[in-house]
């Protein structure tokens, strides 16, 4: 949350944010003479703050997909690329100008042209933007634009991709509408996941991609191990000194908990017949 704190601080200045800083303090205010909090005014509806004629964020669908981990000299630890796809749903045109899309990333990424004749742009930490550059067209209802992503690193779990996208237009600059159709393509190439060789050169090229089915069928095929080999004690102890003989528990053993474990309880008391309510 570091960097996201800090892009919040230093990205006040831009109109959209006071406003939104403004709902939320008279959102907060109480009257004097009532306890009651009073409520902030509605915020405007996303396809009010639409310009006629364009796209609505409620419409658009942004999706994340980490494409290959890269190894050279210049990053014998690696670095990730990956692709931000755009997609217009709505039965107007996202215009060729006009528009901004703010994201967080908790990492780092390369700015500048980022194909499709688009534009990112560091905001402040890890608060970034898109907008439209010179070569960008407009997008049209039904089709779909890829802006590449690179981080300067090789990224290992997935909460590095963006979160948080909104659209914000120029002629409703203090209006933030939210893109609710955000998610992330799943890792299923072995490209995906490479580590190269071990994290210096590359040039073993991807390892292979386990895949539950993978999981299930190495698992299908493991025996029972025989009484003597399964350790007395589970989970296994930090040191277990064995004695000699054997230890008899005659009658059945107590389960007390908690109300909020009441439902746990109940199972651990069918499991083990034990005594006592559960």
């Amino acid at each position: 949350m570091g960097n996201r704190t800090k892009a919040w601080g230093s990205a006040l200045a831009t109109p959209h944010w006071l406003a939104m800083l403004a709902l939320l303090a008279s959102s907060s205010a109480t009257s004097s003479t009532n306890s009651a909090t009073v409520a902030a005014a509605p915020a405007p509806a996303a396809s009010a703050a639409a310009p006629d004629g364009a796209a609505s964020a409620a419409r658009l669908q942004v999706r994340w997909e980490l494409q290959r981990n890269v190894f050279t000299e210049q990053a014998p630890r690696g670095r990730t690329q990956a692709r931000l796809i755009l997609t217009n749903n709505d039965s107007r045109p996202l215009p060729a100008r006009g528009w901004t899309l703010y994201f967080n990333s908790m990492d780092a990424l390369e700015t500048g042209a980022v194909g499709g004749g688009l534009l990112l742009e560091q905001v402040a930490g890890g608060y970034f933007r898109l907008l439209p550059g010179d070569g960008f067209a407009g997008l049209a209802p039904g089709q779909s634009l890829e802006a590449g992503l690179l981080y300067p690193y090789r990224i290992v779990k997935l909460d590095k991709a963006p979160t948080g996208p909104y659209l914000v237009y120029d002629t409703a600059p203090d209006v933030g509408m939210p893109i609710a159709d955000d998610a992330l393509l799943p890792v299923t190439r072995p490209e995906q996941v490479s580590t190269g060789n071990d994290n210096t050169t590359g040039t073993t090229g991807p390892k292979p991609l386990v895949a539950p089915a993978d999981t299930y069928r190495r698992n299908a095929r493991a025996d029972l191990l025989p009484a003597a080999a399964v350790p007395p004690v589970l989970p296994t102890p930090l040191h277990l000194q064995p004695g000699t003989g054997k230890l008899r528990l005659a009658g059945k053993s107590a389960v007390s908990a908690p109300a909020a474990l009441r439902a746990e309880a109940a199972l651990a008391h069918d499991l083990f017949g034990a005594g006592g309510a559960p």
